[in-house]
């Protein structure tokens, strides 16, 4: 749930830091981080400081707080708002980009923390630098489709099948593909024959057919499109054979939760004759591999 979105809690006071936010707004933008700030949302009838405050800072990527005091009569005071959620950043450690401007000094319990100081004509270029920074520290590889436990590790390498690496270029296109339906990818030992593993024991029956579909769909339209890369010069007729030659041997595992969801499932797909193979595998085949081979 922490950092689930590219998203950016901005805190600020509302009375004063209008341009910068208007600035950090459109940086953002540009950069596909959606900003957020409080003062922004509406949440009628619901828990404002819940729903408003927190979750946004807990799901955002990375936060900006602008420490700039407020002028009320003729004394300068700090927002304790934006002070109230910066010490909610710190406290959920999240990636923070911390702004003041020069003509403010930093209060005693955050003058420690290293914060960037600008004026009105250098605030657009430290923004850009600073988000750019934050971006690339925050940014999450691609997670496994879904966790592998260490008896279904066991189950696949019993049948000759090992999760890649995705290092190499080729898995990594390989893999992605596959991951776009929640798919593992696996190869054999000798490294020439790979495998989607669908992890799919906690899903329904229609949503793993519709997995199952889709991930063919995309294998079979990619395959399909090699003829207009070779035109355009993006692909040679041996990467299209070679590609060829990988889907003639590409096999796909379905793993589910019971023998009964094995013949349902069974019952809802329908592949062409031309198809990788697919092979529906139970928790129960899982657990009964794994203890005939006395690994435990």
């Amino acid at each position: 749930m922490f950092s689930s979105s590219p998203s950016c809690f901005i805190a600020y006071g509302f009375n004063r830091s209008i341009f910068e936010v208007q600035l950090l707004q459109t940086l953002l933008t540009d950069r596909r981080i959606e900003p957020y700030e409080a003062g922004g949302s509406s949440a009628p009838a619901q828990q404002v400081f819940c729903l408003k405050i927190c979750s946004k800072i807990i799901q955002s990527q990375f936060c900006i707080v602008l420490l700039n005091n407020e002028t009320i009569g003729r004394v300068q005071k700090p927002n304790p708002n934006v002070h109230m959620e910066y010490g909610l950043m710190l406290g959920f450690n999240k990636y923070i980009i911390p702004f003041q401007h020069e003509d403010y000094r930093l209060e005693f319990n955050v003058a420690g923390l290293d914060t960037i100081k600008y004026n009105n004509n250098s605030f657009k270029a430290k923004a850009a630098a600073a988000i750019d920074q934050a971006i690339s520290q925050t940014a999450q590889s691609s997670p496994a489709a879904n966790p592998i436990s260490p008896d279904i590790n066991s189950y696949l390498v019993l049948r000759g099948a090992i999760l890649t690496s995705n290092e190499a270029p080729g898995e990594r296109v390989l893999y992605q593909l596959g991951q776009t339906c929640n798919f593992n990818l696996c190869v054999d030992f000798s490294g020439n024959r790979y495998i989607y593993f669908g992890n799919f024991s906690k899903y329904t029956i229609t949503a793993i057919a519709l997995r199952i579909r889709k991930l063919l769909q995309i294998l079979t339209e990619r395959l399909e499109g090699t003829a207009v890369r070779i035109q355009h010069g993006l692909a040679t007729e041996q990467q299209r054979d070679a590609l060829i030659g990988l889907y003639k041997t590409l096999q796909i595992w379905i793993l589910v939760n019971s023998a009964a969801d094995r013949e349902a499932l069974s019952k809802l797909i329908t592949l062409p004759e031309s198809s990788p193979a697919v092979t529906i595998i139970t928790l129960a085949d899982v657990a009964d591999e794994v203890g005939k081979s006395g690994l435990y």
